[in-house]
């Protein structure tokens, strides 16, 4: 089973949802992800590109189990907003999230040293009937 492990330094940030507004003079509905939340899933992007060149890591269709331990400073943010950041890692560790087939997000508190520490694995012959 191949796996690939690596954290994102720094303190987690959740993801917010894209925020959907009217544009002024058009009327034209528009959406936007807050820049925070873009700049964030930009750093753990970077960190997957950093650690799959060191594992020499390929992305492809799985299926994947993906963990994510979330040390943060206090108790702040839901778990799945914590999760929405996986989708930085689409290209870089898997072709698609559609083949990730198990997660799981676990909130810690850290207030030295907050993280997330990411466990990515390749699952064989999973779901297939015995």
């Amino acid at each position: 089973m191949n796996t690939i492990r690596f954290a994102i330094p720094g303190r987690p940030q959740p993801i917010q949802r894209a925020r959907v507004f009217v544009r002024k003079g058009t009327n034209k509905i528009s959406s936007a992800i807050p820049r925070d939340s873009r700049e964030y899933e930009s750093h753990m992007r970077v960190c997957a590109m950093a650690a799959a060149a060191i594992y020499k890591w390929r992305p492809g269709r799985g299926p994947y189990a993906l963990l994510l331990d979330v040390y943060r400073r206090e108790r702040v943010g839901d778990w799945d907003n914590y999760g929405k950041g996986a989708d930085a890692f689409k290209g870089v560790l898997w072709e698609d999230d559609r083949y990730v087939v198990d997660a799981r997000v676990r909130l810690f508190v850290d207030k030295v040293r907050p993280r997330i520490e990411v466990v990515v694995a390749e699952l064989k012959n999973f779901g297939e009937a015995s």
